[in-house]
């Protein structure tokens, strides 16, 4: 018994290290990590972390085009090499990494455009709706895309601060609703995830990124036989395209599930990083802005016009080498007999990778709407935004955030607190819009008001660097606000009527008193208008 027990721990770590031996000496002539050789975890961990892409870079740049990232995972950096294994012809099929991607419903996979191995199959899905993707198509969906970008523009247009990238995402996602139902989701009207189609996107794309690189774990794991049998409800996002769909051919339904997994985040990602990279390299964004201004464009430009700008072009397609969406390979299997790739005989079976849009039959469906969506939209965002971020109405106040920690928007009311770089407040001040800032103090009450009649009992002195509250009619005059956390009556006669409730915290367990704002259980924010 003792033997079996030394012996069998033996007999594992030897079989594991053969293991991992034979599997570096597969392609030990290609140069890179050397654990990346013996074993795809390297690489999944590189994956999950998403570190994978810098961990490529670093080895092209000291050994050249081909580096090794993988058991069987080879990477080429060499354009000369693009047709080679994206081809049409190239008879290079998409690899496991793919089989990750294949949805489950009621227990049964159910591949998409994309996760389809089976060459005839994808190329029969391809074909059935390829004419609403061809260039000429694409100019008769332009009105879709100028109904949402006027949506964006005017949602921009009612606020003071924005996240940006949210609202570019959400403009992607309601134009991709209106090219698959022909009504948008309505994520730039509720300025919210509708339906959880983003996280849903999101979700799904993580879960290709995290388990590409072991597809063998992600089925044991996702697809053994008690996980395919439990049954799955179908997602929100499903759900709405089934109930607009329903008398319709059920094949439609996966494809324009396709078509919105592939239009929303993917481009709102290439966007976002082309107007973060402008903004950082001015002399960029300004050659950008004179190219515009020559081409003479409306508020909303026209793709002909657009489309003719060499440098905008040049933006995008920057960004997307620069940021990719993906940041792991979209692989390619080397066919039977091996293939020569960039000078070098790869057997059978070898995994060889990866491009923004793909190539040949498997490119990406709507590129065409995907860049006439990106080129009108930048335009449109540099064009309103061109006289720099310190203009009147579009002054992002939120760039000066490090965290917020409240936000006020009412009646008479708007403001938030924040952490702020040391410069901040002197640029806030500078700002039109910004009438009052403070920094936090920690201040005592040396004095107290007895009898009061609900008016302020405690107030700050304007003077700086006072830390006492005293009660003071005149205190913080020329302010336009005043924040309580005690309790306020706005009627107080003092106030001359100048005092608006815009918040009330109060604890309604004692909802029996006259008075909701009772002293020392609520808190409210009570706005008092300078006099």
């Amino acid at each position: 018994m003792v033997s079996l027990l030394v012996l069998f721990p033996i007999v594992l770590l030897t079989s594991v290290t053969v293991r991992l031996i034979s599997n570096w000496r597969r392609l030990s002539k290609v140069p890179g990590p050397a654990f990346a050789g013996a074993t795809d975890l390297w690489r999944a961990y590189q994956q999950y972390n998403g570190k994978l892409r810098q961990k490529l870079l670093d080895p092209h740049s000291q050994h050249g085009p081909i580096v090794r990232y993988g058991v069987s995972s080879i990477s080429i950096s060499d354009p000369e090499v693009i047709n080679v294994v994206y081809g049409s012809r190239a008879g290079f099929i998409i690899a496991d990494s793919y089989k990750v991607l294949v949805s489950i419903q009621n227990g049964k996979e159910v591949p998409s455009l994309v996760s389809t191995a089976d060459e005839a199959r994808h190329g029969a899905l391809r074909r059935s709706v390829a004419n609403a993707f061809t260039p000429t198509a694409a100019l008769g969906y332009e009105r879709w895309i100028d109904v949402t970008i006027a949506e964006l523009l005017g949602t921009i247009r009612r606020k003071t601060t924005f996240d940006l990238s949210s609202m570019i995402l959400w403009y992607t996602m309601d134009a991709a609703g209106l090219f698959s139902f022909g009504e948008p989701l309505g994520c730039l009207a509720a300025e919210n995830d509708v339906n959880g189609s983003i996280q849903l996107i999101r979700d799904r794309f993580n879960h290709w990124g995290w388990w590409s690189s072991v597809p063998q774990l992600e089925r044991l794991v996702y697809r053994n036989p008690i996980a395919m049998r439990q049954k799955r409800a179908p997602s929100s996002m499903a759900a709405a395209a089934l109930a607009k769909l329903k008398p319709r051919h059920g094949g439609v339904v996966g494809m324009l599930m396709s078509t919105i997994s592939g239009a929303g985040d993917t481009k709102a990602t290439t966007v976002t990083a082309a107007l973060f990279n402008l903004l950082r390299n001015p002399n960029s964004l300004k050659k950008l802005e004179d190219e515009l201004s020559q081409a003479n464009l409306p508020e909303i430009p026209d793709f002909a016009l657009v489309n003719k700008l060499p440098y905008l072009n040049a933006v995008i397609k920057e960004s997307m080498r620069v940021f990719p969406t993906a940041t792991w390979p979209m692989e390619r299997l080397v066919p039977a007999g091996g293939a020569t790739i960039a000078g070098m005989f790869f057997p059978e079976g070898m995994e060889a990778a990866h491009m923004g849009f793909s190539r040949g039959r498997r490119n990406f469906l709507g590129q065409n709407i995907a860049v006439m969506q990106m080129k009108k939209v930048i335009p449109a965002l540099i064009m309103k935004f061109k006289d720099g971020p310190v203009s009147a109405s579009d002054y992002p106040l939120s760039s000066f955030k490090i965290k917020s920690e409240a936000v006020f928007n009412m009646t008479g009311f708007r403001g938030f607190t924040g952490t702020f770089y040391t410069d901040a407040p002197i640029s806030l001040r500078s700002h039109p819009e910004a009438q009052y800032i403070e920094g936090d103090a920690v201040m005592t009450a040396s004095a107290a008001q007895t009898k009061a009649p609900w008016g302020l009992a405690r107030i700050p002195h304007k003077q700086r660097g006072n830390p006492d509250h005293v009660y003071d009619v005149s205190a913080d005059a020329g302010t336009c606000s005043q924040m309580t956390d005690t309790g306020t009556d706005v009627a107080y006669v003092e106030f001359g009527g100048r005092a608006v409730l815009l918040a009330d915290f109060a604890e309604r367990s004692n909802s029996g008193r006259q008075r909701p704002w009772y002293h020392g259980r609520n808190r409210g924010i009570c706005h008092l208008r300078s006099g």
